[in-house]
């Protein structure tokens, strides 16, 4: 047999003193480590499941329009919005240029999926005419006159929603003439039946999920 003298007696007190130091500090980084990854989840799972108000120029029924949509999964609630007054005053159809500058007053709120839309302005037109609205009637050249005024204007939006969201946006309708979606009545209608479709779907799930219970 053989014997290893270590010259003295192990002090176990100090040992486990040590060793005990040593889990607090593994079970102090683990609490540390677990306590990020819960953020992080969390911080995902907001991302994922709030409102997300989204702003864009369409092209719909001969007008350039301002969409704002909910394309987020909760609704969106105290809206409020204020488009800055520089573009707002160079618009030349008075009854748009109201309905956008109201916005300021009113608080809004919006399901998910779901849209509002604001004229801005008729589209370019080569034609003869005019358009007629509640308060004036313009000629198509003086519409076509006013793009060439409008069409790289800022428009600067700001305002917030659900409390701490906030609203800063900044673009022309020149930023998305080449991408503007133009819907067709027919489009239209698939678009109506494909957000009843999605509402039954979730309907027929929460039923499936009560018989279950």
């Amino acid at each position: 047999m053989i014997c290893f003298d270590l010259g003295g007696s192990v002090d176990w007190t100090a040992v486990s003193a040590i060793a005990t130091l040593l889990m607090t500090i593994a079970t102090f980084v683990t609490i540390i480590y677990t306590r990020k990854q819960m953020k992080e989840v969390q911080k995902q799972w907001e991302e994922t499941n709030k409102a997300h108000l989204a702003f864009s120029i369409i092209s719909d029924s001969g007008l350039f329009m301002l969409k704002i949509e909910n394309a987020g999964n909760r609704t969106a609630y105290d809206v409020h919005i204020n488009i800055d007054d520089e573009f707002i005053n160079k618009m030349l159809i008075a009854d748009f240029a109201d309905q956008l500058k109201g916005l300021s007053e009113k608080k809004m709120v919006l399901q998910p999926g779901r849209s509002l839309y604001y004229a801005i302005s008729p589209i370019r037109s080569d034609k003869d005419g005019t358009i007629t609205t509640h308060n004036g009637t313009y000629s198509h050249n003086d519409v076509n006159k006013n793009l060439n005024i409008i069409l790289k204007e800022h428009i600067i939006i700001k305002g917030g929603y659900n409390e701490h969201e906030k609203i800063n946006e900044c673009f022309s309708i020149d930023d998305f003439v080449g991408s503007i979606i133009v819907y067709s009545q027919t489009e239209k209608g698939l678009n109506e039946i494909g957000k009843q479709v999605k509402e039954l779907s979730k309907t027929l799930l929460s039923v499936n999920d009560n018989l279950k219970s």
